[in-house]
């Protein structure tokens, strides 16, 4: 996509008069992604829920995720009305600790539970433990009245996720080490875009951090 100038002052006007309506010019996924800023949260709906029509239907909004510098929130046309709790899925203990805080701070909003999982390939030989034990004590220690449940899952990492998602009101997930691959051009992890096409809840993809 090539930008204008004049188009670009348009775009730096409109964020500071704070208007409601910006028009961008572009492909979806570039143009998106160029206009957050990487203290935003880009909130993205998408029509698909499940594995049915993930692949098909999710990929626009995967594209834009992988390409955005901001956190991305992409909301599935689901009813939440009897769901709760929100699931902070943590991998490495170098980024358990941003991915329970912001899973913290919503589930503190919402007046929920929050879930640690880490979820275990019976191939990997990593247990999470330390990940989790990070986590879980950087909720309490500035949640202390948050309810904080903590679980291992010994699976594949996508579908622990995605069990566990399914009757949350919020998954918390990290950006991926960017080992997708270069054919979907989204340079997200491999665990992060699964979740992500196929997602059954609510998600909260963290910029900056892996799962």
């Amino acid at each position: 996509m090539t930008t204008s100038p004049a188009e670009a002052d348009d775009r730096t006007d409109a964020r500071r008069g704070g208007a409601d309506v910006v028009t961008l010019a572009g492909r979806v996924p570039e143009a998106l992604a160029a206009f957050a800023a990487p203290g935003d949260v880009l909130v993205l709906g998408t029509g698909k829920t499940g594995y049915v029509h993930g692949r098909v239907s999710g990929f626009t909004s995967v594209q834009i995720a992988g390409r955005a510098p901001s956190a991305v929130a992409i909301i599935p046309d689901i009813d939440l009305r009897f769901r709760s709790g929100v699931v902070a899925a943590v991998d490495e203990p170098e980024t358990a600790v941003d991915i329970a805080r912001a899973a913290a701070r919503e589930a503190a909003r919402r007046g929920e539970p929050v879930q640690v999982l880490h979820a275990r390939d019976p191939r990997r030989s990593p247990d999470g433990a330390a990940a989790v034990r990070l986590a879980e004590e950087a909720i309490r220690r500035e949640w202390p009245r948050l309810t904080v449940r903590t679980r291992v899952a010994v699976q594949p990492a996508p579908d622990a996720l995605l069990d566990a998602a399914r009757s949350a009101s919020l998954l918390v997930l990290g950006r991926g080490a960017g080992d997708a691959g270069p054919r979907d051009g989204s340079q997200l992890g491999r665990v992060t875009l699964a979740v992500l096409l196929n997602a059954n809840a609510p998600v909260l993809m963290v910029r900056g951090v892996t799962s």
